[in-house]
């Protein structure tokens, strides 16, 4: 997608990793983190980007949404700039894109986990809030697992991505504290 969009639907929040995958199971099994598949909509761009699953499968069993909703609740549709951070082909790619003030990060992994230390170069002056969707510590068994935390950066820092395997990390860069 170097030449402009695709059309493509990420996949779900049935997320499992690809040695623990079932075709024909309800909901729709996806192979990916929780946090790749986030990932995704950042990545892909597609004009008319949608999950593939029932909103039914967005709740927990209480009827909360589940985590990562959140993310997708506030995700632009169209992007003033795209810059590509860091990648190999077939192996990992780490993105940025932006939209008016703010930047969105993405980032993901084949199956294999990854430490990945992303220079904030392309922040402006001054502090960003940042609020990361991340793999959880044990998204390596169970891919549904994700996890938020929410830090002050500056242009000067390095964020240090932790991927599990078919994992992912999604970020959002706000000016101001």
């Amino acid at each position: 997608m170097l030449a402009g969009p695709g059309d493509y639907t990420p996949g779900g929040f049935a997320n499992r990793q690809p040695s623990q995958f079932r075709t024909g199971m309800k909901p729709t099994q996806v192979q990916a983190t929780r946090a790749g598949e986030l990932a995704m909509f950042i990545l892909i761009e597609s004009p008319f980007a949608v999950a593939c699953d029932s909103p039914d499968d967005y709740k927990d069993k209480d009827g909360k949404y589940l985590l990562g909703t959140d993310f997708l609740k506030g995700l632009p549709t169209v992007w003033d700039e795209t810059r590509g951070l860091a990648g190999e082909v077939g192996q990992y790619v780490v993105e940025v894109r932006r939209n008016g003030k703010n930047w969105y990060l993405a980032a993901i992994t084949d199956r294999t986990a990854r430490e990945l230390p992303v220079p904030l170069k392309f922040l402006g002056k001054g502090d960003w809030k940042v609020s990361l969707w991340e793999d959880a510590p044990d998204a390596g068994e169970n891919a549904e697992h994700l996890v938020k935390n929410e830090k002050t950066v500056r242009a000067t820092d390095t964020l240090q991505l932790k991927l599990a395997p078919s994992g992912g990390t999604v970020a959002i860069f706000s000016p101001g504290k």
